[in-house]
Parts: structure tokens; sequence; C-alpha cells
């Protein structure tokens, strides 16, 4: 009867790390000419749409994806250094926080759903993303796919916050004073805070909502009312973004029932970039 054979300690690393090795191969094969060829077609559609392996490198991505987070910039890192300081550092921050997202995904096997607060096609935005874990034949995780949704009409649209009777138009008669406060105030921001932003006085936010409610015929001059009637959604999708920080934030929440992710099933993360 043969002897059975006796590895050493190195042989036994090399023999597990061929494993690992060719596991993973098989890993980036699946996700190369399964899963990737599968969303192909997703390319040029208008659609948020990634696809991401185990060392969170992204091997996909729609011309709409990386239009607005390039998270392609490691693949072409040309492109990369010829953009501005500024979108440099907003792309670093998705990077991060994206693979803190992945991360968590990936670990968990579970499901988590990011919502970014941002300027999104230079319209301040809210964007829905589902990072979903990608599971090989073997029913390990392999990957992970991320597919986003534009809720920026879900947040500030409804609740009567679209008013379809409104005429657009009337805004632009508007002078940049009056539209920035406006805008600042349709995404959320308190009457104190946009004083804040703008450096102006507190009383000055609320003469220039009266301005506004008397130059559109509007017979109310509360802020909540000046709001309802113009729709906060038809400003936002109307007016320009006012030329100030707005601190852009990624929510995301983690759709598992381990204990062990309990602390982590709603997280923020700011952007450190922002003043």
């Amino acid at each position: 009867m043969p002897k059975p054979k006796i590895f050493s300690e190195v042989e036994m690393v090399n023999e597990i790390d061929n494993k690992e090795n060719k596991i993973s191969h098989e890993y980036e094969e699946f996700l190369e000419h399964i899963i990737k060829i599968f969303f192909s077609s997703y390319k040029d559609k208008k659609i948020f749409l990634s696809i991401f392996n185990l060392d969170k490198k992204c091997l996909f991505a729609t011309d709409r994806t990386k239009l607005e987070f390039g998270f392609l910039k490691h693949i072409n890192e040309t492109d990369y250094f010829v953009l501005s300081q500024n979108e440099k550092l907003k792309i670093d921050y998705y990077h991060n926080a994206t693979k803190e997202i992945l991360d968590m995904c990936m670990n968990s096997h579970s499901i988590v759903s990011c919502i970014v607060f941002d300027k999104l096609s230079n319209r301040h935005g809210a964007l829905h993303i589902m990072y979903t874990p990608i599971y090989a034949p073997n029913g390990n995780v392999c990957g992970v796919l991320s597919q986003g949704y534009d809720y920026t009409r879900m947040f500030w649209g409804c609740n009567n916050f679209n008013n379809a009777d409104f005429n657009i138009s009337l805004l632009k008669s508007l002078t940049q004073r009056q539209r920035n406060i406006l805008y600042l105030l349709a995404i959320g921001y308190s009457q104190k805070r946009v004083s804040d932003a703008l450096n102006i006085k507190r009383g000055t936010v609320s003469n220039v909502c009266y301005q506004i409610s008397i130059r559109l015929g509007f017979e109310s001059y509360s802020v909540e009312k000046l709001l309802e009637r113009i729709g906060r959604y038809n400003i936002i999708k109307t007016l320009d973004v006012p030329d100030i920080n707005i601190k852009s934030m990624i929510m995301y929440f983690v759709h598992s029932k381990s204990l062990e992710y309990n602390d982590e099933i709603v997280k923020i993360i700011e952007n450190p970039f922002d003043n």
C-alpha cells in the first residue's frame, strides 16, 4: 500500500495559493464572459449600472455612470489626470465611499441600498443605488452589481411638490439672488441655512421670498406656500445649481438579518472635500 504523500509547510501554502488563484480566475471568467456580456447592451443606455470584482475593480460601467462618477479612472489614468482638482476630489470621494459599500455588500452577503445626494448632470438630485452580490456557480460571492435610479422626483416631486399647472418659464424672470434662494429652499435648506450659505441676513431671505410671491402673482407669502405653488421639483429641474458648496452625502442601508451588521444598518458618508 503506497504511503500518503507528506507535504511540507511551504508546499501546503503553495497548494492553497494555487487553489485560490484557480478559483479567482474562474470568478473573473464568470464575470467577464457571462455577467459582463449579459449587461453589455446597457452600455449606452441612460441608466446607472456597474459591475465590480472581489478586488473592487470596476469591470463594466454604463456611459451614464462613467459621466457622473468616473468609476473607470483606474483603467484610464490619462483621462483622470487631465481633470480639474475639484473633479478629482469628487471622483476620489465616490471611489472611497464605493469601496466601503462594496466591502459591506461582500462581507454581509446582503443587498446594500445607497442614497446619493449630489449634483447630477448639473442638477442637484437624489440617486438610489442598489448593490447586489453576484454569486458564482459554486454559490460563493464573486462580485457586485450596482444599479442606480434617479430618485430626484421621488424625493422632491411628490406630495403636491410638483405643480403641473405652474408655468415654469416665469422662473426665468427672477433675479439671480431670487433664483439662488428659491433653489436652496426647494432642496430642503432652512431659511437660516440659506442665509449662512449665501452670506446674507436671515431677514433678507424672508423679504426675497415675499418679493418672489409678489412677482409671480401669489396672494400667500409664506415660504411653504410659495414652494407648494411653484413645486419643488419644478424649481430643481429648471434653475441652475447656485455657485456655492452644497454638501454632497451618501447614505446607505444594509439589508441583512445578521446581528453582526446591526451597527452598520444605516450609515452616512459626507464628502470630506466639501467646505
